[in-house]
């Protein structure tokens, strides 16, 4: 990571192995290995002003029974986004961001449409004290006509395909 003050980059590359092999059930895990290059920067403006864009690439190695199920030995997809925060008042943020998930490669065509998505946030922060934050926060996705995202741990289940999952979300944040 750099970070001089008022611009912080980041870049972060992993990659997990599932422990599968060619020889098992697709009920185990459909990838072998997935690596994932993900950078990040952000420039502030101030204390609570700041823009910033994540850029995010997978590409996963399929199992045998992974490669019948997709049609092909590995799957890539990108991922973006743009968030900002503006500062309203000494204590307060409106904040925002916008993403986009591209379409999924190497597998067979009709997969590539599933992987198309755009996310939306909107919500305001303020800060109760120096270590505590309250946020509100309305997110939306409007999944392509063969995409299935939901919010993955706030996840409301069974998102049909196509489907624009919607929601709001209120929390309090405390640091120890």
């Amino acid at each position: 990571k750099y970070d001089d003050g008022s611009l912080y980059a980041g870049l972060a590359y992993t990659r997990s192995t599932t422990g599968v092999d060619d020889s098992a059930a697709l009920g185990a895990s459909a990838f072998r290995q997935v690596d994932d290059l993900r950078a990040a920067a952000i420039y502030r403006f101030s204390a609570n002003t700041r823009i910033g864009v994540i850029y995010d690439r997978t590409e996963g190695d399929l199992t045998q029974a992974g490669a019948k199920l997709y049609g092909n030995r590995s799957l890539k997809q990108s991922v973006w986004y743009v968030n900002g925060s503006l500062g309203i008042g000494a204590n307060g943020r409106l904040i925002a961001q916008y993403g986009q998930a591209g379409k999924l490669s190497g597998g067979s065509s009709s997969l590539a449409d599933s992987g198309k998505a755009q996310h939306y946030e909107l919500g305001y922060e303020h800060d109760l004290s120096k270590r505590t934050l309250v946020k509100v926060l309305y997110s939306e996705i409007r999944n392509n006509s063969a995409a299935k995202y939901d919010f993955a741990i706030g996840s409301i289940g069974g998102v049909a395909a196509g489907a624009d999952p919607k929601g709001f979300a209120v929390g309090l944040r405390h640091s120890f």
